[in-house]
């Protein structure tokens, strides 16, 4: 036993034998102080874990299990967010209590990868890091996720862990790096299907790391696109062109030469967007829906098998994408943008309100048949049915005794937007899925971009630009970040949430721009000391 607790507890003890790991402990406190000050106060004030409607995805996986003892993933989930949901409620550890508190404590020890990737990135890191962990560890957005069943606390963890261990990798260039590398990706994919992207990242950052080096990057990229392979497979698919098709579908000409079939069918909806939404993408699940239910009619009345209806569906909506871009390509490539733009003064997270709490909440304990089940599995350790789930829910969520959250997280985006570029009145109303805070007139206002967007934006071409053998480190992910960003602007609804996991880099960048500018400043005035005392010397 002896033994086993020594290997158990080793990691540990050298971190704290590291000198490296106890300065960066030190550097770290003011914000882990913060942080744990502002989870202890949420949970003392609400306990449980927040169920949305998205909850019931993972809710899946524990109802299968107990139902069919088997792991069963979601078809729109990747695969590790499941099962770690999973494990509390099949050792009956009170989940609902369990999971908040394992995620804050992510959310802290994420605080701590912040605080070493500024370590890493920064010259003046001792001044930078405590502006950025503590912003980091009392951000709103990431302690809300934290306290919520869903996959966005992991996706933002496992980020940090890849982008710090993508770091570590550029600075060693070892076969070892690479393998934590490759292993801290693997996970941040089993987070979430859109960090499939990461590999571009991961290719790119091998590529500058290893480069002309070919025993080393040959079977390193042998491995990744093995990794590639195999976690293609193992994720769910998750189909987003009829999204996209919404986004675009203004766009679409008069004419389709790929699916002239469909013309009759999808005309009438695109005439009737262009004149209820002439500006700006709008409304566009109602749209989607409207859609998939007319190409579905058009599919159902010449393809007799059932089940190749998706397959015929989604290959149509795709070839209606690529018409509508053929069409209109520098409108098309423009939407995902305005989509960004529309949502700048959106919170990336939700509200603990009334309304999500009560009304909100008990839908989402009774969206899908399997769900009062799995509550109640996780809370009395029996089924429950819908009413009794519903009841759970109303005698355990107080509003009032979390409303101090809400308007923590309402003060803390007025103050992230306050400096922003002119606002711009619409004449089209501005629809934004799931609403909450921002300008004035919210719905007959373009918000003007925040000067703190501006400055991260300026932040990463700076940390490119600026010369540092983390350079390329930087060029990889930001083009990554920006790449996955854009794409999922144009598949996704206009929503502030899909930034989420890149926020906590925006706010690296910020600050980074100006460590690159006060390095910049620092070298011209070295240069000109030199210019002026060669004379001297001479």
């Amino acid at each position: 036993m002896t033994f086993s607790r020594a290997r158990l507890f080793a990691p540990l003890q050298r971190f704290f034998r590291d000198p490296a790991s106890r300065q960066l402990l030190r550097f770290c406190a003011p914000a882990l102080l913060v942080g744990l000050a502002l989870r202890v106060a949420l949970t003392a004030t609400m306990p449980y874990a927040y169920i949305q409607y998205d909850s019931a995805d993972f809710f899946s996986t524990v109802s299968q299990w107990f139902e069919q003892h088997r792991v069963h993933i979601h078809f729109k989930r990747s695969f590790l967010t499941p099962v770690l949901f999973l494990l509390p409620f099949a050792l009956h550890l009170r989940p609902f209590l369990l999971i908040p508190a394992a995620q804050h404590l992510m959310g802290l020890w994420g605080t701590l990868i912040v605080g070493s990737l500024v370590r890493s990135w920064f010259r003046w890191w001792k001044i930078a890091i405590f502006p950025v962990t503590i912003i980091f560890a009392a951000s709103p957005w990431v302690i809300w996720y934290e306290h919520t069943i869903m996959g966005e606390a992991q996706y933002l963890f496992f980020t940090l862990l890849m982008v710090w261990a993508g770091t570590r990798l550029a600075q060693r260039r070892t076969g070892g790096a690479f393998a934590f590398f490759l292993v801290s990706l693997v996970l941040v994919m089993g987070t979430r299907l859109e960090a499939k992207l990461y590999f571009a990242f991961a290719f790119m950052l091998v590529a500058f790391v290893f480069w002309k080096r070919w025993r080393l990057l040959v079977p390193c990229v042998a491995v990744l696109v093995l990794a590639a392979v195999i976690t293609f497979l193992m994720g769910g698919k998750r189909e987003g062109s009829g999204l996209a098709y919404a986004t675009l579908i203004k766009l679409t000409p008069d004419h389709l030469k790929s699916e002239p079939a469909v013309e009759p069918y999808v005309m009438p909806i695109r005439d009737e967007v262009r004149r209820d939404f002439p500006d700006y993408p709008a409304d566009l699940i109602k749209i989607d829906k409207t859609v998939q239910a007319t190409i579905e009619t058009y599919v159902a009345s010449w393809q007799r098998d059932i089940k190749k209806w998706d397959d015929e569906k989604a290959k149509i909506l795709r070839n209606l994408c690529l018409e509508a871009v053929k069409a209109h390509p520098v409108e098309a490539l423009i939407l995902p943008l305005t989509k960004f733009a529309l949502a700048t003064d959106a919170w990336s997270a939700y509200a603990f309100d009334t309304e999500s709490l009560g009304v909100g909440q008990q839908h989402a304990v009774t969206l899908k048949p399997w769900v009062p089940a799995v509550v109640g599995r996780g809370t009395t350790g029996r089924v429950m049915s819908d009413d009794e789930a519903r009841m759970w829910v109303a005698d355990h969520y107080n509003p009032r005794r979390v409303a101090w959250f809400e308007n923590y997280e309402n003060a803390w985006n007025q103050a992230r937007i306050a400096l922003r570029l002119p606002d711009r009145h619409m004449s089209q109303s501005r629809w934004i899925h799931d609403y909450y805070g921002g300008v004035p007139h919210p719905y007959s206002t373009f918000p003007g971009m925040p000067i703190y967007f501006i400055a991260a934006f300026a932040g990463m071409l700076a940390a490119i630009a600026r010369p540092h053998r983390l350079g390329m480190l930087h060029l990889a992910w930001v083009l990554t970040m920006l790449g996955d960003l854009y794409v999922v602007s144009m598949v996704a609804v206009t929503n502030a949430r899909f930034r989420f996991a890149y926020e906590p880099f925006a706010l690296i960048y910020f600050f980074l721009l100006f460590d690159c500018v006060a390095e910049w400043i620092a070298a011209r005035r070295a240069g000109r000391s030199r210019v002026v005392s060669e004379p001297a010397a001479a």
